[in-house]
């Protein structure tokens, strides 16, 4: 990789670490930033819906029940809402590498891949088990999507 790369990698995951403070989920801040050409496409948080309460004040009934990560979650992931934010303003991502404080999980990736995201650099993973692992990285090998970790010294 070349250095200015890792350096607006760099960049691009510290933009995304700020854009996670706006997210409303009481349990972990998640932003993503979408770049194609280095322009900034389109930015997403974890949250509620367009419209719902936020988090704390009851909008996301995992949040209110203190479940963290549970089926009752109603939140967006950041990857998702940076894709929908960039569908919503008529805004293509195809072609784009997504920029995230955390890998996408499965979910996210299969909506970034089919939006024709090819890159997702990522700052923190979160523990999965071996299972899930291996099905991840088939998907990744099927659609030849790069999917990294920020590199170190960066």
């Amino acid at each position: 990789m070349a250095a200015d790369q890792g350096t607006r990698d760099t960049h691009l995951i510290e933009l995304a670490r700020s854009v996670a403070t706006g997210g409303d989920c009481t349990f972990l801040k998640v932003g993503a930033v979408l770049v194609r050409d280095d322009a900034v496409l389109s930015v997403g948080h974890l949250g509620t819906p367009h419209g719902v309460a936020p988090c704390a004040e009851g909008g996301c009934p995992a949040c209110a029940a203190g479940q963290a990560l549970s089926q009752l979650c109603t939140c967006v992931h950041a990857e998702t809402a940076a894709v929908l934010a960039a569908a919503r303003n008529g805004i293509s991502v195809a072609g784009a590498t997504c920029y995230g404080t955390h890998k996408p999980c499965m979910e996210c990736l299969k909506q970034l891949m089919h939006a024709g995201i090819v890159r997702a650099v990522y700052g923190t993973a979160r523990p999965r088990d071996a299972d899930y692992l291996r099905a991840y990285d088939a998907l990744v090998r099927a659609r030849g999507i790069v999917v990294e970790a920020l590199a170190a010294g960066t």
